[in-house]
């Protein structure tokens, strides 16, 4: 499942970025549409918390009614 982070925008030119909760739990480094590298930071590991619980929501709803 993945959800998208809102109003997340590059430091450099401002330009709307595309990140999921997966890519910040991953810290991953994505790039804005201008071609920027930003390289995510889960400093306080919320991301990785939320992101295992959407995994075992979603193994759950997949399991519900067997």
């Amino acid at each position: 499942m993945k959800i998208n982070i809102p109003g997340v925008k590059c430091p450099d030119c401002d330009a709307k970025l595309k990140a999921t909760v997966e890519d910040l739990a991953k810290q991953r480094t994505v790039r804005c549409a201008n071609g920027h590298a930003i390289a995510l930071k889960d400093s306080g590991g919320g991301a990785r918390t939320a992101q295992k619980s959407l995994g075992d929501l979603e193994r759950t709803l997949k399991n519900f009614g067997k």
